[in-house]
C-alpha cells in the first residue's frame, strides 16, 4: 500500500520538552453572544503530551517520551498514547500511568477508545514491514485480541459510534487500498469500500454511524481527488467536495465529522511553499463548503465535545518571538479565531477532550 501521508512525520524524536506561552483573552475578540470554548485540548510535540485548557490557556505537561497521538478517553478522565516501547494510559486526576500493551520495536500511529471506554483499538507496525496487526485490548491491559493481521495503513482505527464495527484501511485483493470493517469481538474482516485513498487520518463515522466519510478517486476522475461520503454499508456514495492535485501526494487529511453530524472539516494542503494550507468545512448533505482558515503547515484539526468550535495546529509567520508553532481555536462559523499558545516545536496532533 502506497501511505500517503503529510510530509512531516508523525513520530517524534524525544527531546526538550515544548515551550508554551499563555496568551491573553485580548486575541479573542468580543465574544458576540457566542459561548466560549470549554474542555482541555492534548497536544503531542517533541515527545511531550501538553494538556491546555481551552478556555483560558493554561497548560501543564502530563507525559513525556510520547511516540504517537493522544486520545481521550470518552468520559474525559484518561489520555491514551504510545511512549517507551509500550501502549499507555493516564489517569489525569491521580497521574497513574499504566502500560496496557508492549509494543517492542514496533510502534502505533495512535489508538481509539471504544464508545463505552472499556477497550482500545490500535495498529501495530514493524519497522520495515507495510504489514500491520489491528489489536483490540481492555483498558486494563487484559484481553488482548488480534482481529487482522494484514492492516496495511497508518491510519488509526475508528470505532462505529455504537462500537459494533472498526473501520481501517488495507489492500483490497486487486492491491488497491479500501475500507475495511470487523467487528471488536472477532471474525472475519468485511471489505467495505473500493476507490480510497490512504491520506493522512482520512476516516471518519458521523455521530449516528449512518454514514463514513472517507477520501477517495471518484469514478472517471482521473486528476483529482475528493472528500466522500457512503453509506454504513458501503453504499449510496457521494462526493461532498473535489479536491484537485495528483492523486500521488496528500493533497486533503484530518477529516473531523463533527459531533452534532452536520459538518465535516477537513484539511487542505497547499502543493507548493507559495499555497497556503487550509482548514475547511462542509455540509455533507448540501455539499456546501467554506474556507475556516488559512495558514502556512496546517497540522491537524479536532472539533470541540459540543460541535461549536474547532482547534487545530499551525506554523506561524517569522516573529521576533522565536516561537514558530501555535494551538489556535475558531468557531465553526469561521468567527471568533485567537491563538490560545505559541510552541516551540512542531505539534502534528491533538485531541479535545471534556473538563473533568
Amino acid at each position: 500500500m502506497h501511505a500517503c501521508r503529510r510530509p512531516y512525520g508523525l513520530l517524534a524524536a524525544v527531546g526538550a520538552a515544548a515551550l508554551f506561552v499563555t496568551l491573553g483573552a485580548s486575541a479573542r475578540g468580543s465574544s458576540g453572544g457566542h459561548r466560549e470554548p470549554a474542555g482541555r485540548i492534548a497536544v503531542e510535540g517533541d515527545g511531550d503530551v501538553i494538556v491546555v485548557n481551552a478556555r483560558n490557556g493554561r497548560k501543564r505537561q502530563v507525559a513525556v517520551i510520547v511516540e504517537s497521538a493522544p486520545a481521550w478517553s470518552p468520559n474525559g478522565r484518561a489520555l491514551a498514547y504510545a511512549g517507551d516501547g509500550a501502549l499507555r494510559t493516564l489517569a489525569l486526576a491521580s497521574g497513574h500511568e499504566r502500560s496496557i500493551a508492549r509494543l517492542g520495536d514496533r510502534f502505533t500511529v495512535g489508538a481509539a477508545w471504544s464508545p463505552d471506554g472499556t477497550r482500545l483499538a490500535f495498529a501495530v507496525h514493524g519497522a520495515y514491514s507495510d504489514t500491520a496487526r489491528l489489536t483490540v485490548v481492555a483498558r486494563d491491559g487484559s484481553r488482548t485480541r488480534t482481529l487482522d493481521p494484514k492492516a496495511e495503513s497508518y491510519q488509526v482505527p475508528q470505532w462505529s459510534p455504537l462500537g459494533r464495527r472498526i473501520a481501517y484501511l488495507r489492500n483490497a485483493p486487486d492491491g488497491t487500498s479500501a475500507i475495511w470493517v470487523v467487528s471488536p469481538d472477532g471474525g472475519r474482516p468485511r471489505l467495505l469500500r473500493l476507490g480510497v485513498l490512504d491520506y493522512w487520518n482520512s476516516l471518519s463515522w458521523s455521530p449516528d454511524g449512518a454514514r463514513i466519510a472517507f477520501v477517495g478517486r471518484p469514478d472517471g476522475l482521473r486528476t483529482g481527488t475528493a472528500l466522500m461520503v457512503a453509506a454504513a454499508d458501503g453504499k449510496q456514495l457521494r462526493t461532498v467536495a473535489a479536491v484537485w492535485g495528483d492523486p500521488d501526494q496528500a493533497t486533503v487529511g484530518n477529516v473531523r465529522w463533527s459531533p452534532t453530524g452536520g459538518r465535516i472539516a477537513f484539511l487542505r494542503w497547499g502543493q507548493d511553499a507559495a499555497t497556503d494550507d487550509a482548514l475547511c468545512v462542509v455540509d455533507p448533505q448540501r455539499g456546501r463548503e467554506r474556507t475556516l482558515v488559512r495558514a502556512p503547515n496546517l497540522d491537524d484539526v479536532a472539533w470541540s465535545p459540543d460541535g461549536r468550535w474547532l482547534a487545530y495546529l499551525t506554523e506561524n509567520p517569522v516573529s521576533a518571538s522565536g516561537l514558530p508553532f501555535s494551538l489556535w481555536v475558531v468557531r465553526a462559523d469561521g468567527s471568533g479565531r485567537h491563538r490560545l499558545a505559541q510552541l516551540r516545536e512542531r505539534s502534528e496532533s491533538l485531541a479535545w477532550g471534556p473538563n473533568n
